[in-house]
């Protein structure tokens, strides 16, 4: 069962994001998957009537006691079923990333964006890309995030300086000052910042005698909770009841449409990453060897497979083009009662990549579609369970803004 929840910010939020050399903390702009898993985890720890009275041991791992205090707690449902619950990155109300196929206006961002996908896929020589209502130049988008009018997305944000704490003394530290930089609750003077998700959950959990139930009602997300960040409330949740299958289909006939140099026996399909996706290109880490465009694009494809073989597509396809960025990300294991070590390094595929294939069009009939919106629905690559890889399969925005458009 697809719910979709409102939250609205009550302090200022500081999720994920880069410790920098300046000791400089910025903010993601949106709350990982993995963040919410752990706020959630961590508010029905907070919340354990069998922990308070059975066990005491401090910890921060979920677990079913199966004790006769469960049996009254609020929470017995997720707690049991925690590991069936899928969950998704909670963005700004209305925002989604920008496509790397699209271009803004230079000098007026507020004006119609300019999709090259499909004059890629054409491979057609257009007149000289200019913006359709200036006739000025284009640049890549300045923000990772486009709001429901496909323009730009800010947000304000708040900076704080705080003071390391002495780990011997337990007194602020001298000279280590450091400032975190967070998205702002304020987002103007009469609205706060709401933010938005879809949360996967089997019916069991999310049905309270038959009507819709989320036992959640402030939840604290990212870092520095206990010092009043990350506070967020749920204002509304609701199922999500599109009709995906006809939304899918039309979504797929209009993309093809505008490929004028397809193979009459091909079927095209372009996933649109939403969040960051973890596609196992660990092995492509290494000073010893150069490895070619095409055997990125191989692993590309076989990560893809693999995906598709969960929900029992075993059809072959082509990977036709890929248009995206990388970025190498690791960190260190601090969990307790493990030694402090770094971890390997991670091929992230980042959000607003674009990745086409295409399939023999006799393949894909009811049954296929059927397929390809529970591969929406699970996303690709590793840790979808958390939000990653989460996919937009022939978005329509490559349709409405496509270079040479009606």
């Amino acid at each position: 069962m697809k719910v979709k929840i409102i939250f609205e910010a009550l302090s200022p939020l500081l999720a994920g994001g880069r410790k920098q050399n300046n000791n400089y903390i910025r903010s993601l702009e949106y709350i990982p998957g993995n963040v919410v898993r752990a706020s959630l985890v961590q508010h029905i720890l907070d919340n354990c009537i069998a922990l308070d009275y059975e066990d005491n041991t401090f910890t921060n791992i979920l677990e079913f006691k199966n004790s006769e205090y469960c049996k009254k707690c609020t929470y017995i449902s997720w707690c049991k079923n925690f590991d069936q619950i899928k969950l998704t990155n909670i963005k700004a109300k209305g925002c989604s990333p920008w496509s790397k196929t699209s271009l803004l206006c230079k000098y007026n961002s507020s004006h119609r964006p300019v999709d090259l996908l499909h004059k890629s896929l054409n491979a057609t020589q257009a007149e000289k890309l200019v913006c359709p209502d200036c006739s000025e130049r284009l640049e890549s988008p300045p923000t990772k995030f486009k709001n429901e009018k496909n323009t730009p997305q800010s947000f304000k944000r708040q900076l704080i300086t705080k003071g390391g704490i002495d780990a011997t003394t337990g007194t602020n530290a001298q000279g280590r000052l450091y400032s975190i930089d967070t998205i702002a609750d304020w987002q103007s003077i009469e609205q706060r910042l709401l933010m938005e998700t879809t949360w996967d959950i089997p019916e069991n959990i999310a049905l309270n005698e038959q009507s819709l139930k989320i036992p959640f009602d402030v939840l604290r997300f990212g870092a520095y909770t206990r010092a009043g960040l990350g506070k967020c409330r749920i204002i509304d949740y609701y199922t999500d009841n599109t009709d995906v299958i006809s939304n899918l289909k039309e979504r797929i006939n209009a993309f093809n449409k505008k490929i004028t140099k397809k193979s009459k026996d091909k079927i095209y399909l372009s996933l649109d990453l939403q969040s960051d996706a973890d596609l196992n290109l660990d092995q492509y880490i290494t000073t010893d060897k150069y490895y070619s465009n095409n055997e990125y694009m191989q692993a590309i494809k076989n990560s893809i497979k693999e995906s598709l073989n969960l929900i029992e597509i075993d059809e072959e396809f082509e990977l036709i083009d890929f248009i995206g960025e990388y970025e190498i990300r690791r960190g260190w294991d601090t969990r307790m009662g493990t030694a402090e070590k770094m971890i390997a390094p991670v091929i992230w595929t980042l959000a607003g990549s674009v990745i086409v294939l295409a399939f023999n069009k006799e393949l894909v009939d009811g049954s296929f579609i059927n397929k390809l919106v529970n591969l929406e629905s699970n996303g690709i690559g590793k840790n979808t369970e958390n939000g990653c890889g989460e996919i937009i399969i022939c978005n329509d925005f490559h349709v409405k803004y496509s270079v040479g458009r009606d």
